[in-house]
């Protein structure tokens, strides 16, 4: 027994080093790795006509795809170097390890980025959850913070898409997350255009400021809000606290910023 012993503790460490080797995961990132070289910020969309490649089914199969790849455990660190035009947008060190992936395509000739962003997130067991969440969050991401509530897993999302800065709550509930959390009277977001705008997260103040050295108003930085508002009271309700004002904040008090 003294001498099979070492044998069997050497057999036993193989068979584990060997049983997480995941040949679906390194398949599927393959598979992805191939499917992202066509989404370089040197290509338009006649580079697609001529390689008669169909970006839109190639950028929804890629995001679903991504979407797969990062319910896997070899996930959880992943390298992105290794995936040409993936970048990681924002992310979080607290328990859910947020971390939020895009990758983004020229839509015909009037150049608008198309942009397609996977969020993954991690539960207290440590299991690995993705979603797709572009339909819902607009534009690139440039931050994410965790915001103090009692009992819900809230955070404000800070996007921009092209001159219009979009903040977004959202909320995560175990394998569930939640795009449209009314922090905003009713309303998931606050739409500003050409706005200087901060969050501090030790007092939980969300600032917008308007920009000194431009000719701008409060008036013109609400613009993308005024059409909803003829739909929404809680847009109308919003606009009401930008009227004749140069900087606006807004506290959140554990629920919303705006009630």
């Amino acid at each position: 027994m003294r001498v099979r012993l070492p044998f069997l503790i050497i057999s036993i460490l193989l068979l584990n080093f060997s049983s997480k080797a995941n040949p679906d995961f390194d398949r599927l990132k393959n598979e992805i790795i191939k499917n992202l070289r066509w989404f370089g910020d040197d290509l338009i969309y006649l580079d697609y006509e001529r390689a008669r490649i169909d970006i839109d089914s190639l950028a929804s199969s890629t995001e679903l795809k991504l979407r797969k790849l990062l319910t896997y455990n070899e996930s959880i660190n992943l390298d992105i170097k290794e995936f040409p035009n993936l970048r990681l947008d924002a992310y979080t060190q607290d328990s859910l390890r947020i971390r939020l992936y895009y990758f983004s395509n020229v839509v015909g000739p009037t150049g608008y980025e198309d942009v397609h962003t996977v969020c993954q997130w991690q539960s207290q067991k440590g299991k690995l959850f993705s979603f797709a969440i572009s339909s819902k969050i607009l534009g690139t991401i440039g931050s994410i913070y965790k915001l103090k509530s009692k009992s819900d897993q809230l955070y404000l999302v800070q996007s921009q898409d092209f001159y219009n800065t979009i903040i977004y709550v959202i909320q995560f509930k175990g394998d569930y997350l939640i795009l449209d959390y009314p922090a905003f009277v009713n309303e998931s977001s606050i739409i500003l255009e050409h706005a200087d705008v901060s969050f501090e997260p030790r007092q939980q103040k969300l600032s917008v400021k308007l920009y000194k050295e431009e000719n701008y108003e409060m008036y013109n930085v609400v613009e993308p809000m005024r059409s909803k508002a003829e739909e929404s009271e809680s847009y109308k309700k919003i606009l009401e606290y930008f009227k004749n004002k140069v900087t606006v904040n807004f506290i959140f008090n554990g629920r919303k910023f705006i009630d």
